[in-house]
């Protein structure tokens, strides 16, 4: 398969079931477990008008947005999101516990598995002359 052609896929075809329940479990991961929530994230992230179904999206849209969701560490980073019943004393506590429990400076804890997905995410842009996502 050629570059084209697989760019071709990645912007018709849609979704496959692994993808979609990829983006639900990252969803269910950062706490948002209601579908009109679900995708009205989704919709704001991918920059569409709206979205009836997680199906409805390409492999590409997919794929792009578990990126997304994976590299989001909990939901007050999704748009539109705050931290529900959560007043500023709670959310400063939940902050003092993530100092305590790592012993960094507040800086952004990264997984292994984000890791490998940054460097693939890099070795794409270098070898296809493609700007990084997101910077």
């Amino acid at each position: 398969m050629t570059r084209d052609e697989y760019l071709h896929v990645l912007a018709t075809e849609p979704a496959t079931s692994t993808q979609v329940g990829a983006i639900i479990g990252e969803f269910d991961r950062l706490g948002i477990t209601g579908r009109a929530e679900r995708l009205a994230i989704s919709a704001e992230l991918l920059g569409l008008d709206g979205l009836d179904s997680t199906a409805d999206l390409t492999q590409g849209q997919a794929g792009y947005l578990v990126n997304l969701l994976r590299r989001t560490r909990d939901r007050t980073g999704l748009p539109g999101i705050t931290a529900a019943g959560d007043d500023e004393d709670q959310a400063a506590e939940h902050d003092s516990r993530d100092l305590a429990d790592d012993g960094q400076d507040g800086g952004e804890r990264i997984t292994w598995p984000e890791v490998i997905n940054r460097i693939v995410i890099m070795l794409y842009a270098a070898r296809w002359g493609k700007g990084i996502p997101g910077d």
